[in-house]
């Protein structure tokens, strides 16, 4: 008797290997990478076409964390992670941990994942109410610098562009579940807020004390004590910070 995987005569025979695809509901997950994961996590036999996938996937993730976490020191002014910083510049070390619970939330498949997402959350917090840091991950792009450490609080909804500068007191709030979006280059002084669904252009420089309730055009500045104007020259900080050679540091001059 022909024994054959297949239910009908004529029918090639069906793969022994069972193939799991991501459902509707899994592709509109936050990032492809995620995607992938929970793809190639749920396959019961992995071929060696899907481990290759697996293996490129993690080696892409801990490459986009070591360029996310570069770009933060280089905006900090910091040349290497050291147990020194731990007493000297704390909110840097609470930056790589938020890159790590980052992209720990990517790849938090499987028991060993989830055990490490779960220990760097854990750092995460314990930093956070130390440092006095109310941030939430997925919200700063690359370049993120935190002046000092002091209350700084962010809903989890704001989303904020490339090299931002914080200093303490600043808030980005929001009104009516609608919080801020802000651009590339963005500096907010100490006791800064954007509140509500307000967009901030790139390279806005945000003076000390000032609310944000509108919208902010590109390459301008704003102070409690005098309206609006146009920014003329690259902040100090992010001069000494990254250089006149840097291509993101160049302002556009007016016309």
């Amino acid at each position: 008797m022909d024994v054959s995987l297949s239910g009908r005569r004529g029918e090639p025979p069906r793969s022994p290997h069972r193939r799991i695809e991501a459902g509707p509901e899994e592709a509109h997950t936050r990032g492809s990478e995620r995607t992938l994961t929970a793809v190639v996590t749920r396959t019961k036999h992995l071929t060696p076409k899907v481990l290759n996938v697996k293996k490129a996937l993690r080696a892409e993730l801990a490459n986009t964390r070591r360029m996310t976490i570069a770009a933060d020191m280089r905006s900090s002014r910091v040349s290497a992670l050291t147990l020194r910083l731990a007493f000297t510049r704390p909110e840097v070390l609470f930056i790589v941990l938020l890159r790590w619970l980052e992209f720990a939330d990517l790849a938090s498949a499987g028991v060993l994942g989830r055990a490490r997402r779960a220990t760097v959350r854990t750092a995460f917090q314990i930093a956070s109410i130390v440092l006095s840091f109310s941030i939430p991950p997925h919200v700063f792009g690359p370049g993120l610098s935190i002046a000092h450490y002091g209350t700084i609080v962010v809903n989890s909804k704001a989303q904020v562009g490339r090299n931002c500068r914080l200093h303490p007191g600043v808030t980005l709030g929001s009104t009516r579940d609608e919080a801020p979006v802000i651009g590339d280059e963005v500096f907010l002084g100490p006791g800064a807020a954007v509140f509500g669904a307000v967009t901030i252009g790139n390279r806005v420089h945000i003076g000390p004390g000032v609310v944000i309730t509108r919208d902010v055009d590109d390459d301008m500045v704003v102070y409690p004590t005098k309206p609006l104007s146009r920014a003329r020259t690259r902040p100090t900080w992010w001069r000494e910070a990254v250089g006149s050679t840097h291509p993101a540091s160049q302002f556009a001059q007016d016309s």
